[in-house]
C-alpha cells in the first residue's frame, strides 16, 4: 500500500506539473492572440489612412505623408547570427582559419541588409565573426552578456544530447549547475525587448547555437532539437518583430 501511495503521489505531481505547463502555454497563446488582434487593428487603421490620403491627394487636399511613413517604418527586423567555426567552446576560443574566411563571407552576405545596430555575445568567437561586417558598415559592436551560450549542466555528460533534446520539450527542465531553456529564453528575450524600445529598425544579434535555437523557439514554437541539429557555423535567421512573428532562415545563402 505505501508503494502504491508513493506511485499515486508521484503521478499526481506529474499531472500537476503538466497542468502548470499547459496553463503557462495558454497564457502565452493568449498574449500572442492579443498581439495579433492589436496588429490587425493597426493594419486596418493604416489602410484607412492610406485610402484617405489617396482620396485627399486626388481632391487636391494636403496629405500628411510624414505621419503615414512613420507608421510604415515601425516594423523592426532582427537578424540572429550564430558565430563562425571556432577552435573550441571556451570564452576566449578564436575562429579557425576557415572561420575567418566565413566571417568575410558573412559580411558580404549581410552588407546590403541595411543593418543599423550590432549586438554581440562577449565571447571571442562571436565578436570575431561579426567584426568584418561591423568595419564595413562603420558600426560599433555592442557587447551584451545576456547573449552568452546557455549552460546545459556543470561539467560534461555522456548523455548531453539526450538532455538537450529533453530541454526543448520541457522548457523548465534543468540539470545540476545548468540553466533551463526558459531561463535562457528569458534573458535572450530581454535583449529583444530592449531592441524594440531602441530607434534602430534593423538590429543584428551575434550569439551561440543553443541560445539561438531557444530564442528562435520563442518566436516559433515549432523550432526545437531538430532545428538546433541543423544549425551551421555560421547561421543566420531573420525575424520580423510583429505578431505573428515571421522567422526565415537566410544561411546558407
Amino acid at each position: 500500500i505505501p508503494e502504491s501511495w508513493d506511485r499515486c503521489h508521484r503521478r499526481w505531481d506529474e499531472c500537476q506539473n503538466r497542468w502548470d505547463r499547459c496553463h503557462r502555454r495558454w497564457d502565452e497563446c493568449q498574449d500572442r492572440w492579443d498581439g495579433c488582434h492589436r496588429r490587425w487593428d493597426q493594419c486596418r487603421s493604416l489602410s484607412h489612412e492610406l485610402q484617405l490620403g489617396t482620396r485627399s491627394q486626388r481632391a487636391g487636399l494636403p496629405v500628411c505623408r510624414t505621419r503615414l511613413c512613420a507608421r510604415l517604418q515601425t516594423v523592426k527586423t532582427l537578424y540572429v547570427v550564430r558565430h563562425c567555426k571556432a577552435e573550441g567552446q571556451e570564452a576566449d576560443a578564436r575562429l579557425t582559419p576557415e572561420g575567418v574566411a566565413q566571417a568575410s563571407s558573412l559580411a558580404d552576405s549581410l552588407a546590403t541588409a541595411n543593418i543599423e545596430r550590432i549586438i554581440s555575445s562577449p565571447y571571442m568567437r562571436a565578436t570575431q565573426s561579426i567584426a568584418p561586417l561591423a568595419r564595413r558598415l562603420g558600426l560599433a559592436v555592442e557587447i551584451d552578456t545576456r547573449l552568452v551560450e546557455r549552460a546545459l549542466c556543470s561539467g560534461s555528460r555522456p548523455d548531453w544530447q539526450d538532455c538537450l533534446r529533453a530541454s526543448f520539450l520541457d522548457l523548465d527542465l534543468s540539470f545540476e549547475g545548468g540553466e533551463s531553456s526558459r531561463e535562457a529564453m528569458r534573458r535572450a528575450v530581454a535583449v529583444v525587448t530592449d531592441i524594440q524600445r531602441h530607434p534602430a529598425q534593423r538590429t543584428l544579434l551575434v550569439t551561440h547555437g543553443n541560445l539561438m535555437a531557444i530564442l528562435l523557439k520563442y518566436f516559433d514554437d515549432s523550432i526545437g532539437f531538430a532545428e538546433w541539429c541543423a544549425l551551421s557555423n555560421p547561421d543566420v535567421y531573420r525575424v520580423v518583430l510583429t505578431q505573428p512573428f515571421t522567422v526565415q532562415r537566410l544561411w546558407p545563402s
